[in-house]
């Protein structure tokens, strides 16, 4: 083959593959034509209100897929007050990724006991894929009035001081890692997690300390050591070095718990963070966020 017809070939062959890849791009950005859509957001009775988002559709279920930018807002308003809302965040093939920001704010308010609740709250929660990812933040400031009949008309009385609750923990896809607080109704609560997400070190929350090992077993309880006997043959276990029979013989359990940091989850699984949807921890059947292992051990 002469040099001008291996040149010819070779224009060929590339001109085929441009053409190739053309197709198979157009083929792609057809299936990922972004659209807008609209929808009701509602989750409870003071967060109601419109959420735009940017979807493709899923040729093979023709079912809406949302893909790029998510933004809600809304407000609600009660005989003396208001509580409005605002979210942004970015989905990836259906589910949330990147940073999202949730907040809320309010005035007079009516909250339990009688009272009117003022103030604002903001999180920032940080996903990958659809899991939980990245340094998750919550501060909220706020404080009460109350409402007065005084000869017939309504006087406000005045606020109190300012009450803050604060959150955080890192997440490692899915499962918090590292140093996690708690603040809420001026109780506070710590923990350290390892990279598993099994407590380590000290762990304080308004009602107990306890001092946990690098397994995740506790071993002081309110400044009581746990039976040392009892936790040498459990770490024993934990390394590999004794089966499970043995631990049997001596009438020793040990199973992980993921029920620890119920002070953390309660701040980050509130109505307002779920209605958008795309969070696999909280839309898999059985699957939860892990805020915090142990090994529970019983003799």
């Amino acid at each position: 083959m002469t040099i001008v017809k291996q040149f010819k070939m070779k224009i060929i062959l590339t001109s085929c593959l441009i053409t190739l890849a053309v197709l198979f791009c157009n083929g792609q950005n057809q299936k990922r034509t972004l659209k807008t859509g609209t929808m009701e957001y509602c989750t409870g009775t003071d967060f109601c209100g419109k959420a735009t988002y940017q979807f493709y559709i899923d040729p093979s279920t023709s079912s809406e897929i949302k893909h790029g930018t998510f933004k809600a807002s809304g407000i609600s308003k009660s005989d003396y007050g208001f509580s409005s809302f605002s979210i942004s965040g970015q989905f990836i093939d259906g589910y949330r990724n990147g940073l999202w920001i949730f907040i809320q704010q309010r005035k007079d308010m009516p909250i339990q006991g009688g009272s009117f609740s003022t103030g604002k709250l903001k999180s920032t929660q940080s996903f990958k894929n659809g899991l939980p990812d990245g340094k998750w933040r919550l501060h909220e400031i706020w404080k009460t009035r109350d409402l007065f009949e005084i000869n017939g008309k309504s006087v406000w009385g005045h606020f109190s001081d300012n009450i803050i609750d604060t959150a955080f923990t890192t997440f490692k896809d899915g499962i918090a890692v590292g140093i996690t607080y708690c603040k809420r109704y001026g109780d506070e609560s710590r923990a350290t997690l390892n990279n598993n997400g099994f407590v380590t070190g000290n762990y304080i929350d308004p009602s107990s300390k306890s001092t946990f090992n690098s397994y995740g077993v506790m071993t002081k309880y309110e400044g009581q050591q746990i039976d040392t006997a009892v936790i040498r043959k459990v770490n024993m276990y934990l390394e590999g070095k004794i089966s499970k029979s043995k631990l049997d013989e001596l009438s020793i359990r040990v199973e992980t718990t993921t029920d620890l940091l119920e002070f953390i989850s309660g701040m980050f699984e509130q109505d307002f963070f779920k209605g958008a949807g795309g969070d696999k921890t909280m839309e898999s059947q059985g699957q939860k966020r892990i805020y915090g292992r142990r090994i529970k051990v019983t003799w």
